[in-house]
């Protein structure tokens, strides 16, 4: 006969069941349960399901290992199978209990009541005699007390491991060549060399040694002055009468004079030079022109030299001592900001100079200015220093790519330990570069890795352990193991519980 087979889903219902079975033609309707199944557990399901295939004229069977499902369906009389595979080979029959006639009672409660005690008996089973009996439980007991030390005793051990690696010095002498055309650090040694720039300013003093003639007295004399006109000229005081040349000397008259009217009339007035010294001693016909409008009316002459004019010896600075206070003020100046750049300098930089390699000169005043008395010259000077430095991260990292690059297999660097040290001093060469020597130096410890210890002494006694640790890793001194519980003597055999640390 024709089998129509029905995959369940763990979430089908007696709904979706139903549309699965749809409008079966078949003859035999099996429905295949899931392992578990949350829908059709009920036997109102197998009820309803199996209506519904005597609906259609067929006959259900059931695949399932749920004892719940198997106990519903034996009670309603629904063939069950083990596998499709046996529903296929096997008859299906119906599994009706011969119904006993069993007189009717007047109370039909008493019958329920039964039928719920018969139903409770087959669901709940009475346990064996055998599984009562004292032996058997202290046997279980055993084996469980049994079962919970062989869990503890693998999972409670645990072990703290403590190895101290063999450790060495690494050391290298390098070459370093700092210049500013270098944008990195390259393995050949070539690092870039920073400029650093400083603003110094300060003020000195010199005494003067030279000396210049002060203009002290002023000259006088005497002047006629010619009329050219046919008419009287008034003379005012303060007319100013002069040389003739590139500098002239002048003259002022010290009073007011009349010219008579005629060509040729004359009189004499006392000038005084304009300004004191001994320019204004002149020879006679010195003083030949006239300033002003008067000087196309008249003439002018002294007729005698003119005198008194006197100067006196003052001190003055020289351009020697403008020299030689500058080259003065500008050294200390420069050794002031050498001193100022290395307190700016972090500790390992490295200062490849101790002379700037640019000097600007911000401001330079000289107090008093040229050709001025004075008995001392001062002088402000700010300057602006550039000097060449090496940076610490620069030689650091050379220092690292040097001594990784020479590593011995099988070690490690241990961390914080590179230092480096100057072996010769910074020489400048014409090409603006630099070159020195450094030592730089490190601790290397043996490489030891963790698993490989672990692995090692996993499940070992304490002590064997030890030895083992001992023989295959290069060590200074003996593993440390602490073992917790501190009674137990074996490493744990769970590699979680084995803890290595490396020092």
């Amino acid at each position: 006969m024709k089998t129509q087979v029905i995959q369940l889903d763990p979430h089908d219902d007696y709904i979706s069941a139903r549309d699965k079975i749809g409008w079966s033609k078949t003859g035999r309707v099996l429905l295949v349960f899931p392992e578990r199944s949350f829908g059709l557990h009920r036997e109102l399901d197998l009820v309803l399901l199996k209506r519904h295939c005597d609906s259609l004229g067929a006959q259900m069977a059931v695949v399932t290992g749920d004892e719940e499902i198997l106990f519903s369906a034996h009670k309603l009389g629904i063939p069950i199978f083990s596998s499709i595979t046996a529903a296929y080979r096997k008859q299906w029959r119906t599994n009706n209990r011969q119904k006993t006639k069993e007189p009717i009672e007047r109370d039909s409660n008493i019958t329920r009541r039964e039928n719920i005690y018969a139903l409770k008996a087959l669901a709940h089973p009475a346990t064996p005699k055998w599984m009562k009996r004292l032996e058997f439980r202290l046997l279980c007991f055993a084996i469980g007390v049994a079962a919970v030390l062989a869990i503890t005793s693998v999972l409670m051990p645990a072990a703290d491991i403590t190895l101290k690696p063999i450790t060495q010095l690494q050391e290298v002498t390098l070459l370093v060549t700092a210049n500013a055309g270098n944008e990195s650090v390259n393995i050949s040694g070539a690092i870039p060399a920073h400029s650093v720039s400083v603003m110094v300013e300060g003020r000195d003093q010199i005494a003067s040694s030279g000396s210049m003639e002060i203009p002290d007295q002023l000259a006088s004399g005497a002047v006629v002055f010619s009329n050219l006109t046919d008419k009287p000229v008034t003379i005012p005081s303060g007319t100013i009468v002069r040389t003739t040349g590139d500098i002239p000397v002048r003259f002022a008259t010290s009073q007011e004079i009349e010219l008579g009217a005629g060509y040729g009339m004359t009189n004499t007035v006392e000038v005084q030079a304009l300004k004191p010294g001994i320019s204004g001693n002149l020879p006679e016909g010195s003083l030949t022109a006239i300033e002003g409008i008067l000087g196309i009316h008249l003439t002018v002459e002294n007729v005698e030299p003119t005198g008194g004019g006197a100067t006196f010896t003052s001190p003055a600075p020289s351009s020697t001592d403008e020299k030689q206070l500058y080259d003065k003020l500008r050294a200390a100046l420069v050794e002031s900001a050498h001193q100022e750049v290395t307190n700016q300098l972090s500790e390992g930089d490295i200062l490849l100079s101790s002379q700037p390699i640019k000097v600007d000169v911000i401001n330079k005043e000289f107090d008093p200015a040229e050709a001025l008395p004075a008995d001392q010259l001062n002088l402000t000077l700010q300057l602006e220093c550039d000097f060449m430095v090496a940076k610490t991260e620069d030689l650091y990292q050379l220092s690292l790519m040097s001594l990784d690059v020479n590593l011995s297999e099988g070690y490690l660097p241990v961390d914080n330990t590179l230092v480096y040290s100057m072996v010769s001093e910074p020489v400048g060469e014409q090409n603006d570069s630099y070159k020195w020597q450094i030592n730089a130096s490190r601790q290397i410890q043996a490489h030891i890795k963790d698993i490989d210890a672990i692995n090692l002494i996993l499940g070992l006694h304490l002590d064997e352990a030890i030895s083992r640790l001992h023989q295959n890793f290069p060590l200074k001194e003996p593993p440390q193991i602490k073992l917790t519980p501190s009674w137990w003597k074996r490493i744990p055999i769970l590699p979680f519980r084995v803890n290595v640390s490396i020092q």
